[in-house]
């Protein structure tokens, strides 16, 4: 039996969205609260496992993460620090990618400026 988790980060929002196991972390979860959608990866991601070490009994994980390949250095790395880290408790992390080139994300991105100069309009009148 494994833990299936579910990582999707998006760099230029700094949003996101954890599942585990199907289950979406939401308001009031530690997943939720530790990656709360205003850190970037790098500041959260060895605090994820850890946590997720000491709460689970399950020592087979397997991680999907849905963003960019350089973000997804970072989660091997923190993934091999903590296996390291509990290799005594047998603990076996497999990590995947599902890479979203900064490409798709430039598509989300440029909305994302057009909404700023919109508010920007509004607000200043500019």
């Amino acid at each position: 039996m494994s833990t299936k988790i579910s990582i999707e980060y998006n760099p230029y929002y700094v949003s996101t969205k954890i599942s585990i196991n199907g289950k979406v972390q939401t308001e009031g979860s530690d997943y939720y609260e530790m990656s709360n959608g205003t850190k970037r990866l790098q500041d959260w991601i060895d605090e994820f496992f850890e946590t997720l070490h000491a709460s689970s009994t399950v020592l087979n994980w397997e991680v999907l993460f849905i963003g960019t390949a350089l973000d997804f250095e970072d989660v091997e790395k923190a993934a091999s620090d903590c296996e390291e880290k509990y290799k005594s408790d047998d603990l076996s992390i497999k990590v995947t990618l599902e890479e979203k080139t900064s490409r798709e994300y430039s598509i989300s991105k440029s909305r994302y400026m057009a909404r700023i100069l919109e508010l920007k309009r509004i607000f200043y009148h500019e």
